[in-house]
């Protein structure tokens, strides 16, 4: 038989046929054997976790419930080599956000709103949601290299809280009411109902707080009411743990093309009651999730996560807490798509008539993208949750390392101890141990078995091997491999990355055009009255790093060519010396690049300020500076040009030049020596290398 199940393509009510769906897909999601066994054998590989461990990594019967093998106390070490490699990947991903350049293009778009973007993008990743930013990615990268893919979900936080502010007689006294009143203290008697229905209604208080305060306001002459205020404003970023923060089908391979994503989490009853009243959730919903729903989940082993044999902490996480889930799926209403939330819990069961739920609604600011994105330590196959994490891959190579260093053990402890042959008549009576007095009938009646031989070189180099195979496979470095194929299995894996931070900042830009007030854009780009282009869309972001920028020596060396052999070649002007200058600086340092460079637009009108303000001091009589080797003289000489041009009172100046008027002879000269400059640095460097002047003409004989 087909699937009779209503289709969530539809559905954009939430009846009770399509809360089942919706429940059918999200059983299904979180009970998939195979999408939830990899996540915990993951776990087990990478902590080194198995049963039967012991503190002082040997085998013990007490512990392993059986008798251990090869023998009691035998050597059973944990390996950290899926770790480290996981630590190596994740340091490296952070390393490229961090050391990472930005930046921001859209073609014919105003550049002066480009310049405005760029700074506001800078200044929220890079510093206002930097340190939060910083380790929701870390998490995101620990998920990816363990479990084989990672998701980020997008938000905006803004909070609220309670702040006194002081009102004294005086700002009563600007009100309209009180305009013309002289003795405003003594009005303040006969406006006392007014002003009490005033305070009620402006800072929501009761009848009874408004009347205390205003009886402190005519005694004191001031008081203090609690105003609400916000707190935070910004984007938010939250790294998703697979399977237990976010669920889907297991045959999606693009998150954007998904039939639903479920996010879920184990909330408070205070966390409950502060979302429901923010987000409007049904009160009865609620009255009865708090009833029924307390300490409860489909799949509470989906919360065991175990970092070393001492730390189990999933057990009773969540015996004071409710299982939440908000679901997201897309559906079409009159030919146009939407994203819908439905936010329900799956410990609630819910009657013929009406569907139990929490709320439900399209997301109008979703422009139809759910708020969600992936990344894939690999693209071997289509479905995300088919990519592999590092455990996967070198599961058994750690296996490998272990019986090999086990085995060096035991030998070290045989070598040791080596067991030892007695007669029978002793057997009960020889203690062994350093210094201890044997009585024995004969010489050679107790002696020493041999070993095996077996040097333990030999693991060793096994074990190197293995350690060889996996830097190989993971870029990491390792003397043993050529540093070009280590920078290229390095490069590769960077490129991926920062396609995925590029995508994380145009989502962070995303919310800022719908969520971000002008007031907070202005402040932030420093430009009074700047507002945010909210029409501004699909602005072109690059995110890049270049491994071999970690290489100190190679990097002065490539800037050494760049500013020695290259750059005087550019008699064409094809080399962008304003980016080639970013560019250097972001490879010494990227973090003071971020503060003290600025975009093509910024710079350039930068420059134009600079000349207009020199022109302006030049038109009072005033001398400009006249800098030796100005790398900027060619920008300035046009900057020049350009507001003169747009001045007609400097151009009648200048054309129509009065007796007395120092104004066109000196800016004359200023112009002069941009020019000059700008010879100095096109045409003598060629004239030193070639001899002759290559724009001369000859003089005929």
């Amino acid at each position: 038989m087909g699937d009779t199940r209503p289709p969530l393509d539809t559905a954009t009510e939430i009846t009770p046929e399509i809360l089942g769906v919706l429940k059918q897909e999200y059983v299904q999601s979180i009970h998939d054997d195979n999408f939830a066994g990899r996540v915990a054998r993951a776990d087990e590989t990478r902590f080194a976790l198995w049963d039967g461990q012991s503190a002082d990594g040997r085998k013990h019967e007490e512990d392993l419930g059986e008798t251990p093998f090869p023998f009691e106390g035998a050597a059973d070490v944990r390996i950290r080599l899926v770790d480290d490699i996981c630590r190596f990947l994740v340091n490296l991903f952070l390393l490229a956000f961090i050391r990472g350049s930005l930046g921001i293009e859209g073609g014919a778009t105003k550049a002066q709103e480009l310049g405005a973007v760029r700074k506001y993008l800078h200044q929220m990743v890079f510093v206002r949601i930097y340190n939060a930013l910083l380790k929701e990615l870390g998490l995101h990268a620990n998920n990816i290299v363990n479990y084989g893919w990672g998701v980020l979900h997008f938000d905006w936080d803004r909070q609220r809280a309670l702040r006194p502010k002081r009102i004294t007689i005086d700002t009563l006294a600007q009100l309209p009411e009180f305009q013309g009143i002289t003795d405003v203290p003594g009005a303040l008697e006969t406006q006392k109902p007014f002003l009490t229905e005033l305070l009620r209604g402006q800072f929501d208080l009761s009848a009874k707080e408004a009347k205390r305060l205003l009886d402190e306001l005519i005694k004191n002459g001031e008081t203090e009411v609690p105003v609400e205020d916000v707190v935070k404003d910004q984007p938010c970023v939250t790294a998703l743990r697979p399977y237990r923060d976010v669920v889907f089908p297991t045959d999606t391979s693009d998150l954007q093309d998904a039939r639903v994503i479920f996010r879920r989490d184990w909330i408070s009853e205070a966390e409950l009651l502060a979302i429901a009243e923010e987000d409007g959730w049904d009160e009865q919903w609620v009255e009865d999730v708090l009833k029924k729903t307390k300490g409860k989940s489909l799949n509470p082993e989906s919360l065991d996560v175990r970092t070393s044999d001492f730390d189990f902490w999933g057990d009773g996480e969540i015996d004071d807490k409710y299982e939440v889930v908000w679901a997201y799926h897309r559906a079409v209403k009159d030919g146009v798509s939407g994203v819908y939330l439905t936010v329900f819990s799956p410990n609630l069961e819910h009657g013929d008539d009406e569907a139990n739920i929490a709320v439900s609604r399209l997301m109008t600011d979703a422009e139809n993208k759910y708020p969600f994105l992936a990344f894939t330590a690999e693209d071997v196959r289509r479905a995300v949750v088919e990519s592999r994490g590092v455990p996967d891959i070198i599961k058994t190579w750690e296996y490998e390392v272990a019986t090999q260093l086990n085995s060096v053990i035991d030998r070290a402890t045989f070598d040791t101890f080596p067991p030892y042959e007695v007669p029978l008549e002793y057997a009960e009576q020889i203690v062994m141990q350093p210094g201890q007095q044997l009585s024995v009938w004969n010489r050679g009646d107790i002696g020493f078995m041999d070993p095996p031989k077996r040097e333990p070189t030999v693991a060793f180099e096994l074990m190197e091997r293995v350690e060889l195979r996996a830097d190989r496979y993971y870029g990491r470095p390792n003397v043993a491999i050529p540093p070009d194929l280590t920078l290229m299995t390095q490069q590769a894996t960077v490129a991926r990355w920062t396609a995925h931070v590029q995508e994380l900042v145009k989502r962070v830009w995303e919310q800022a055009q719908r969520y971000e007030t002008d007031e907070q854009f202005a402040e932030i780009v420093e430009v009074p009255g700047a507002r945010v282009p909210r029409n501004l869309m699909n602005p072109s972001v690059e995110v890049s790093f270049d491994v071999k920028s970690l290489n100190s020596e190679l990097t002065l060396k490539t800037l050494e060519a760049l500013a020695t052999s290259i750059a005087p070649m550019d008699s064409t002007g094809a080399i962008d010396r304003g980016e080639a200058v970013r560019l250097s600086v972001s490879y010494l340092d990227p973090a003071m690049a971020r503060r003290i460079s600025l975009d093509n637009a910024g710079a350039s009108q930068q420059i134009y300020n600079e000349v207009r303000d020199e022109v302006l001091q030049m038109s009072a009589g005033n001398q400009p500076q006249m800098k030796e080797e100005d790398p900027a003289a060619g920008a300035k000489l046009q900057a020049l040009q350009a507001v003169v041009q747009q001045n007609p009172v400097y151009a009648q100046r200048i054309q129509n030049p009065q007796p007395g008027d120092p104004f066109p002879e000196i800016l004359a000269k200023y112009e002069e020596h941009l020019q000059f400059q700008v010879q100095q640095q096109q045409i003598n460097p060629q004239i030193g290398k070639l001899g002759v002047n290559p724009n001369a003409t000859t003089s005929p004989a």
